[in-house]
C-alpha cells in the first residue's frame, strides 16, 4: 500500500449539489468502481455562480470517503494483491513475457532458472504483499555469498 496513498475523494459540482467522487477497489476485478455520492447542496454568490466547496463540505467528503471503506489497508491487500504468492506471480510473469506484443522474450531459461535455483525455494509460497526488502534481503545475503562479492 506505499506506492498508493489515501484517497480523499474530489468534490465536484453536479446540478446543486456538491458531489464526492472516488475509486473503490472490488474482489476478483482489476479495475476499480468510480463511486459517487452527494454532500450538499451548492451554495451561490450574489451574481449566481456556484462558489467553491468550503472546508466542512470537503471534511464532510472526506468522512464519506472513509465510511465506504476505499482506504484501509487490509482491503487493499485483500483485493488488490490477494492472496498470491510470489511463485503463482512468477508464472504469470514468464507467461506474459513470452506473449507480449512489444518486444517478447524468446528465451526465458535463464530467468527461469534463476527462479528455481534461488527466488522459489527460498521465498516462492510467500504471499506477494509480503515481499519486501526485509523478505529479501537474506536471500540476496545468501547468494552474494555462494557466488562471491563480485560474480
Amino acid at each position: 500500500m506505499n506506492r498508493r496513498s489515501g484517497q480523499n475523494g474530489t468534490v465536484v459540482i453536479a446540478g446543486k449539489w456538491y458531489r464526492v467522487r472516488w475509486r473503490l477497489d472490488v474482489e476478483n476485478q482489476e479495475r476499480r468502481v468510480n463511486m459517487k455520492e452527494k454532500v450538499a447542496p451548492v451554495v451561490f454568490d450574489k451574481s449566481g455562480n456556484p462558489k467553491p466547496p468550503s472546508t466542512d463540505v470537503l471534511c464532510k467528503a472526506r468522512v464519506i470517503v472513509e465510511k465506504s471503506g476505499a482506504n484501509p489497508e487490509e482491503r487493499f491487500n485483500r483485493f488488490v494483491l490477494g492472496e498470491t504468492t510470489l511463485r503463482n506471480q512468477a508464472e504469470t510473469y514468464l507467461q506474459w513475457v513470452e506473449a507480449r506484443d512489444r518486444e517478447p522474450v524468446k528465451d526465458t531459461s535463464s530467468v527461469e532458472a534463476t527462479l528455481n535455483k534461488w527466488i522459489l525455494p527460498e521465498i516462492g509460497d510467500v504471499p506477494l504483499r509480503n515481499v519486501h526488502n526485509i523478505t529479501v534481503r537474506p536471500l540476496v545475503s545468501k547468494k552474494t555469498f555462494a557466488i562471491g562479492p563480485h560474480g
